[in-house]
C-alpha cells in the first residue's frame, strides 16, 4: 500500500508554468489535471501514455517498490520527496525501492531512504536510464545496495550507506559523473568485457575497499578516492574471484588519500586472479598517506602497473609477487601539502605544474573536480596540468621593469598587496565585498559535490558588487575571493562558509 505521510506543498508549483497534458502527478501537486493517489499509479498512467511524459511527485514520504520504463521524467518536489520500502529482502525477491529502465528515462531531485533492515535496495537504473540530483542513504540498513547502474546508465548525486553496505555497482557503459559515493565497499565495477567511467566524483570508503574493479575496464579521472577511514581495505583494487575477459583500471588526475601506515591498508592493489591479465595505469595522480603499503602488484596470472607523473608520499616501493611488470616515469615522493580538506593542494604544493606536459588528450576532461580549467599556469610559467584531482588556480601579471638608472621610480614600485574585507552573500545571488585598491578579482562560489562558479572581474577600490548568473539553491556553500593589483601583488584569499541566506 502506498502511504503519503506528508503531501502538503508550498504555493509554488513544482515546475514553472501549468501542468501539461503529459504530466501525471501524485496527490499534493498543485495545478495538475492528471492526479493519482500514489506513485505507482502515476507511473503506470504515464507508461500507458504515448510520447514523453513527466511524473511529478508530491512532497513527503512514499512507501512501496516502484518501477517504470520508457520516455519518462520522474521529478521530486522542491519541498522534498522521499521514497522508501516496507517490503524488501529475500522474502520479497530483493526488489529495489525504485527501478527505472530506458535511454529516455530520467529521475530527478528526490531522496531514496533505505529501510533499516536486512538487504533493502535503493535505486536501479537500467538500459540507459539516468538520475540527476538524487540522494540515497539509510542508517540501519544491512547488506544493502544503494545504487545499481545497468548497461549505459548514468548517475549524478550522492550515495552514503553505512559500513557493511555497497554504495554503488556499475555495469558496462555506465557513467558516474559529479557524484559523491560512500559505502563499504563504496563502488564495485562489474563491466564484464566492457568499460565503465567515473569522473568529477568523490568516492569514500567507510570500511573495506573504496573502488573494486571486479571485471571490465574502469576509467577514472578528476576524482578523489578517500580511504582515510581506519581499518583494512584498498583505495583501488582489481581483485576478482574469477578470471575476467577484460580487467583494467586507468586513473588520470586522481587523488588517493589514506590514513597512514597500517597493514592491509593499500593505495593501489593491482591484483590478477589465476588465468587473467590485469593492467593498472596511473597518470598525473597522487597516492598519499598510505605509508609502506601504498602500491601492491600481486599476480596469480599477470599484473602490470604503470606510474607516469605520480606523487607517492611517503615514498614506498611496490610490493611485488608473480608475473608482470612495473614501469615508472617522473615519480616523485614529496609531501603534497594539502589544505585542511586533505586533497586540495595549497599554493606552495609540489603538485602544481608537475603533470604531463602538453595539451589535453581527446578523452581528457577540460575541467578538474571543482569545475575549474584543467591546464592553467600558476605564476608566470607555462601552463602545465597539476597532479591530482584539483588544478590549483593562480594569476600572474608580470610587472613592467623599471629602468635601473631611475632610483626614484624604483622606490615608487608598488609592493603593497590589496586587501579584501566584508565578504558576504546577499539576496541569493549577489556577492559583496570591499577592496582597498583597484584590482583584478577572482570569485569562486562552491557547494559540496557541485561544480564551482568562478568569476573574473576588474574592480575599483571601495565597495564591490558582483551578480551570479543563477541564484544559489538551498545548501551549504563557500565563497573565496582573491585580488591581484596592477603590480602583481596578490591579496590573502578571503573565504566565508555557511548556509545560503538572504537579506
Amino acid at each position: 500500500m502506498l502511504r503519503p505521510l506528508c503531501i502538503a506543498l508550498t504555493a509554488a508549483a513544482i515546475l514553472a508554468g501549468p501542468a501539461a497534458a503529459d504530466d501525471f502527478c501524485t496527490l499534493g501537486v498543485p495545478g495538475c489535471s492528471n492526479t493519482y493517489p500514489g506513485v505507482q499509479a502515476a507511473l503506470d498512467a504515464a507508461s500507458a501514455h504515448p510520447g514523453a511524459d513527466r511524473v511529478l511527485l508530491g512532497s513527503g514520504t512514499w512507501i512501496g517498490n516502484f518501477q517504470t520504463s520508457g520516455d519518462v521524467t520522474i521529478q521530486g518536489s522542491p519541498d522534498g520527496t522521499v521514497l522508501t520500502q516496507s517490503n524488501y529482502g529475500p522474502g520479497a525477491n530483493y526488489p529495489f525501492t525504485l527501478s527505472v529502465s530506458g535511454a529516455s528515462a530520467l529521475v530527478r531531485d528526490l531522496r531514496i531512504k533505505l529501510a533499516a533492515g536486512y538487504v533493502p535496495y535503493g535505486l536501479d537504473l537500467q538500459n540507459g536510464a539516468s538520475a540527476q540530483g538524487v540522494t540515497i542513504d539509510g542508517a540501519g540498513a544491512q547488506q544493502a545496495i544503494g545504487l545499481r547502474l545497468g548497461t549505459n546508465a548514468r548517475f549524478s548525486g550522492s550515495v552514503d550507506v553505512p559500513s557493511g553496505n555497497e554504495g554503488a555497482t556499475m555495469a558496462a557503459g555506465s557513467v558516474i559523473d559529479g557524484a559523491a559515493i560512500a559505502g563499504a565497499p563504496a563502488l564495485v565495477v562489474f563491466a564484464g568485457s566492457g568499460s565503465a567511467t567515473v569522473s568529477h566524483s568523490t568516492i569514500v570508503r567507510h570500511a573495506s575497499t573504496a573502488v573494486d574493479v571486479a571485471s571490465g575496464a574502469l576509467t577514472m579521472q578528476d576524482s578523489v578516492v578517500d580511504a582515510r577511514a581506519p581499518g583494512a581495505g584498498a583505495a583501488v583494487s582489481t581483485y576478482s574471484s574469477n578470471a575476467a575477459l577484460v580487467h583494467r583500471a586507468t586513473l588520470r588526475n586522481v587523488t588517493l588519500v589514506g590514513h597512514g601506515d597500517e597493514a592491509y591498508s593499500i593505495g593501489i592493489d593491482d591484483r590478477a586472479y589465476a588465468g587473467e591479465s590485469v593492467t593498472v595505469d596511473v597518470r598525473d595522480s597522487v597516492v598519499a598517506n598510505f605509508g609502506t603499503h601504498a602500491l601492491q602488484r600481486m599476480a596469480g596470472g599477470a599484473a602490470d602497473l604503470s606510474l607516469d607523473h605520480v606523487d607517492v608520499f611517503p615514498a614506498a616501493d611496490v610490493a611485488q609477487s608473480g608475473a608482470g611488470t612495473v614501469t615508472s616515469n617522473a615519480v616523485i615522493d614529496t609531501d603534497p601539502a594539502f589544505a585542511a580538506d586533505g586533497f586540495t593542494p595549497t599554493a606552495g604544493s609540489p603538485l602544481i605544474d608537475a603533470g604531463t606536459p602538453g595539451g589535453l588528450d581527446a578523452a581528457e576532461s577540460p575541467v578538474d573536480l571543482a569545475g575549474n580549467p584543467r591546464i592553467v599556469a600558476f605564476g608566470c610559467g607555462n601552463a602545465i596540468r597539476d597532479l591530482g584531482a584539483i588544478e590549483v588556480s593562480g594569476h600572474c601579471d608580470a610587472p613592467t621593469a623599471l629602468p635601473a638608472t631611475d632610483p626614484a621610480a624604483a622606490a615608487a614600485t608598488d609592493t603593497t598587496a590589496p586587501t579584501v574585507t566584508k565578504l558576504r552573500l546577499a539576496h541569493r545571488r549577489v556577492v559583496r565585498f570591499a577592496l582597498s585598491e583597484a584590482a583584478r578579482v577572482t570569485v569562486r562560489v562552491a557547494r559540496p559535490h557541485h561544480r564551482a562558479t568562478v568569476l573574473h572581474r576588474s574592480a575599483l577600490a571601495g565597495a564591490v558588487t558582483l551578480r551570479l548568473r543563477h541564484p544559489l539553491r538551498p545548501g551549504r556553500y563557500s565563497i573565496r575571493v582573491l585580488a591581484t593589483d596592477a603590480a602583481g601583488n596578490h591579496s590573502t584569499p578571503v573565504v566565508v562558509r555557511g548556509p545560503r541566506h538572504s537579506e
